[in-house]
C-alpha cells in the first residue's frame, strides 16, 4: 500500500485522503464514486401509470391519427405502447410537427434554451390547439 494514501470510513463513507506537496493544501479530500443506477425511465412511477379504468385499453383514435408537417402536439406519453415512447422528462411539452419517419414523427420541441428533434408515434401526442393556448 502507498504510505502518501489513507483511506478511512466514516458511518460506511469511504474517503480517500491524498498526501502530496504538489497541491496548495496537504490533504484533498475525494470520495469514492458510484455507477448511477436507472435509466431513463426512472422515478416515474405515476407519471407513466394509467388510470384503473384505463387500464389495458388502447385508443385506437389517437393510435391511428394521421398529422401534417407544422401541427403544434403536445407530448403525453401513454405507457400501454412503448414504441416510439418519449422519455418521461419531455412529458407536457409542445412542439411541431417537422416529418413522417415509418409510423413515427419527427417533432422538435424547446427543452429550456435547446431546441431537440426527437421520434414520437402518434399515440403519446394530441392535437394542441393554438386557441388553447
Amino acid at each position: 500500500m502507498n504510505p502518501d494514501i489513507n483511506i478511512f470510513s466514516i458511518s460506511s463513507d469511504y474517503y480517500i485522503i491524498f498526501k502530496t506537496a504538489s497541491f496548495k493544501k496537504d490533504l484533498l479530500f475525494a470520495s469514492l464514486m458510484s455507477k448511477r443506477k436507472g435509466g431513463y425511465r426512472r422515478k416515474s412511477r405515476y407519471k407513466l401509470s394509467r388510470d384503473s379504468r384505463e387500464k389495458g385499453k388502447l385508443n385506437l383514435r389517437r393510435y391511428l391519427t394521421e398529422y401534417k408537417p407544422g401541427d403544434r402536439v403536445m407530448l403525453r406519453p401513454d405507457s400501454i405502447v412503448q414504441t416510439g415512447m418519449p422519455a418521461p422528462r419531455f412529458c407536457g411539452k409542445t412542439g411541431f410537427i417537422i416529418a413522417k419517419t415509418g409510423a413515427c414523427y419527427k417533432v422538435m420541441i424547446k427543452d429550456f434554451t435547446k431546441e431537440k428533434k426527437i421520434i414520437v408515434h402518434p399515440i403519446h401526442m394530441s392535437r394542441c390547439d393554438d386557441a388553447k393556448r
